[in-house]
């Protein structure tokens, strides 16, 4: 009985190792889904900044490259994808949207964005969001760099009144017990910069009467609410907000 049950045991040990084994990625399936990752933000035909590291087979510096039909190129030479083992993906502001195999010192201006010390967790009051019906259609798709991931996805923000609009500042909130609550990356509101480098907004951030913007790459919980922070032309704020998978 003793060695029945010793031999089960280890029969049970045997199978969860290779369970895992068979469950943990290799490195080429994972280079494999960063190469991914980052032809579909060149698919996305957005002005993103594109930093290789080289050279490609150990590399030692960042080389920002040229994106031409969905191509990338230093100088005037093309890079194969299979080649490339390091990459930053990162908008017109310097902010990482993705990037594998990173090392420092990154490229000059670009950083990635960091959790705080201190947190906001202001609890989101649903009446505010009334009068953004009005004013906004906000509605959520599945992300192409990400696909089958539940907590990514795309965000859409589509202006239905006869007025223009710009977002002052927006953040996800989270439920927490039987409220929701700010819940970012950098423990704060997200500003109007950073929503007309995301979304892809005009310079300006004024979104036109009938235009919609979106973010093809926005990551969070999958039952968080999306808030806005709105202000007309005229002046008038009113904020607007929207339940992933809902």
């Amino acid at each position: 009985m003793t060695t029945t049950l010793i031999v089960i045991a280890a029969l049970a040990v045997l199978v969860a190792a290779g369970w895992v084994v068979y469950r943990r990625p290799s490195a080429e399936q994972k280079q494999a889904w960063a190469i991914h990752v980052l032809r579909s933000h060149l698919a996305e035909g957005r002005d993103y900044r594109v930093y290789v590291g080289m050279p490609c087979e150990a590399p030692t510096e960042w080389e920002q490259v040229r994106v031409e039909e969905q191509m990338l190129y230093l100088d005037q030479k093309g890079l194969e994808f299979d080649e490339i083992t390091s990459f930053i993906v990162a908008y017109p502001n310097g902010q990482v949207l993705s990037a594998s195999e990173t090392f420092l010192p990154l490229p000059e201006g670009v950083e990635f964005v960091e959790e705080p010390p201190h947190r906001r967790h202001d609890i989101l009051n649903f009446s505010h969001l009334a009068q953004g019906v009005e004013f906004v259609r906000i509605s959520f798709g599945p992300c192409s760099s990400r696909p089958g991931a539940s907590d990514y996805y795309s965000t859409t923000i589509e202006n239905i009144s006869a007025v223009r609009i710009r977002v002052l500042r927006f953040g996800g909130f989270s439920k927490q017990w039987n409220s929701y609550r700010l819940n970012t990356i950098n423990g704060d509101y997200f500003s109007d910069d950073e929503f007309i480098n995301w979304y892809d907004a005009p310079l300006d951030g004024w979104i036109e009467p009938g235009e919609s913007v979106c973010d093809p790459n926005n990551y969070g919980g999958d039952d968080c609410y999306w808030v806005y922070y709105f202000k007309t032309e005229g002046g008038e704020e009113f904020a607007a907000g929207a339940q992933v998978g809902q």
